[in-house]
């Protein structure tokens, strides 16, 4: 016999069109990071407190980004993560940074 408990869904979130000088950011740090430009995709999951955050902060600019890839079997038996992969979302993550404390805007 299997029981099955049905869970209350999450509120999705969709992300804003960044702003100019964050897409310049995300596109700079790509481009040091993986030397190529940055990539958007998006998904049909949830990640809860983003739509938190999107509600309180409506004006934050809000960048959800990962290491995992094909293989990865996130949140699930195995889980794996490249160290490469993560060496380089790091960097990017941290030239994304120093650009948004450089920014003007």
């Amino acid at each position: 016999e299997v029981i099955v408990e049905a869970e209350a869904p999450a509120q999705g979130w969709l992300a804003p069109e960044p702003t100019a000088w964050v897409r310049d950011a995300l596109d700079s740090a790509s481009m040091e990071a993986f030397s190529r430009p940055v990539g958007f995709c998006g998904e049909g999951g949830s990640i809860p407190f983003l739509a938190t955050l999107g509600s309180k902060f409506p004006l934050a600019q809000i960048v959800a980004t990962g290491a995992l890839g094909p293989g990865s079997n996130h949140h699930g038996p195995d889980e794996s993560l490249r160290i490469p992969m993560a060496v380089a979302v790091s960097t990017a993550v941290a030239h994304l940074l120093s650009n948004a404390a450089s920014s003007k805007s």
